[in-house]
């Protein structure tokens, strides 16, 4: 399940810089300066993405895994 949320975080972290960046570009050369920056949040909501992304994959490879029922390998 985690995996999955790491991955959309992921999804949405793309979709968010790559949809500001077009969208800022595009207005570039827009008569209003405002409307060049309504791309502005959207390429910062993709990093808090990417950031969270990267957050929940430390704790997918750090996270104390539960201990197997294999039983031990037999001592030499």
């Amino acid at each position: 399940m985690i995996t999955k949320i790491y991955w959309a975080t992921r999804i949405l972290g793309y979709l968010g810089c790559l949809g500001g960046v077009f969208l800022h570009l595009h207005h570039m050369q827009a008569a209003d300066p405002r409307v060049a920056n309504y791309g502005i949040p959207l390429i910062g909501a993709g990093f808090i993405f990417f950031f969270a992304s990267y957050a929940i994959r430390a704790w997918i490879r750090l996270a104390p895994r539960p201990p197997s029922d294999d039983p031990p390998p037999p001592a030499e």
